[in-house]
């Protein structure tokens, strides 16, 4: 983790940059090195503007999180919440500062989300089990499958999965141990009985090394894991031989929509099953590494019309959370 102290040591603003980010810290926020530099950023243009630290004025604030020439909006919105908290956290010690109201700029519309039907996913995965073996990268035709079924079947993000080492999976209870994902959180993830028997045979076939191999996605560095770069590029391969069409960046489909299909379809066996969605989205939510329900229950409004029945039923039971992924034997 970045040393804050090192990082910002110049300006009138940068011994309360520096305890905002402990502060920050300190009640559980993670604020690593994007965090840092921008607060950095943040601090610099301050203390160019300012003489001292003992207000933040409505005007300066202004003149910063006016919008860039080129900048997006998400960039933008990102610059007035760190200045907005900012200017509590000065409030909060006996300082005038101008607070931002919320909605000063509106967000774009939010992305929807593409949801794979499950003859889209099983053709996806039938695709990858068709790769052939390349002498470069021993595991190139072995990893793809098994890292498909993980993350259509048990909707980890694209960075927890090769994060995963050899000790994170556990064959005898059927979990994936995910350490330090977003938020700084470490969950559990129980996988279906067909993923477990999928995932054993992977791992024999792998003939894994401990001394050698430590990631359970090796890529032909056998102590380094597959770049999500270059998992993207081979995910775009394998949409085309499938003949599902790809819009181009920021249009997608795209990789991460895996997860977005995979709570779509954990929501749909619980409507089916009878279970009352919004007691049971805690559940979910856990399960999937949100820091607050509200960003599980996004998946409800962001939900395509064929998919909008789960919103109309409601009722109790438990039983089926976690959808079967097909090992295609």
């Amino acid at each position: 983790m970045k040393n804050i102290d090192a990082l910002i040591n110049k300006g009138c603003f940068a011994k309360l940059c520096r305890e905002f980010v402990k502060y920050k810290r300190s009640i559980g926020y993670n604020y690593g090195l994007r965090q840092c530099y921008s607060i950095k950023y943040m601090n610099d243009y301050l203390s160019t503007k300012a003489d001292n630290a003992e207000s933040l004025s409505k005007k300066l604030i202004e003149e910063y999180i006016a919008k860039k020439r080129g900048e997006s909006t998400a960039s933008q919105l990102r610059r007035i919440s760190i200045i907005r908290q900012f200017a509590i956290f000065m409030s909060s010690l006996g300082y005038e500062a101008y607070q931002l109201p919320l909605g000063i700029v509106k967000a774009q519309k939010e992305f929807i989300p593409y949801i794979y039907s499950k003859k889209e996913i099983e053709s996806i995965i039938k695709i990858a089990d068709q790769l052939e073996f390349k002498s470069y990268s021993p595991s190139y035709n072995l990893a793809y499958p098994m890292l498909l079924r993980l993350l259509f079947g048990c909707g980890l993000r694209i960075g927890e999965a090769l994060a995963l080492t050899l000790e994170d999976v556990d064959l005898d209870e059927g979990v994936f141990i995910v350490k330090q994902s977003k938020f700084n959180n470490n969950r559990l993830v129980p996988m279906s009985e067909s993923l477990l028997r999928y995932t054993r045979k992977y791992y024999a076939n792998m003939n894994f090394d401990s001394h050698i191999q430590r990631y359970f996605f090796p890529s032909n560095r056998k102590s380094k894991p597959y770049s999500q770069s270059a998992i993207y590029s081979q995910f775009r391969k394998l949409l085309k031989v499938a003949g599902i069409e790809h819009g181009g960046r920021g249009i997608g489909p795209r990789l991460h929509d895996a997860r977005h299909t995979y709570a779509v379809y954990a929501l749909e066996q619980m409507v089916q099953q009878g279970m009352d969605v919004y007691c049971t989205l805690p559940i979910l939510s856990a399960y999937m590494g949100h820091r607050t329900v509200e960003s599980t229950e996004k998946y409800l409004r962001l939900l395509p019309s064929e998919h909008m029945s789960i919103i109309d039923k409601m009722a109790p039971s438990y039983e089926g959370l976690f959808p079967e992924v097909s090992d295609y034997e």
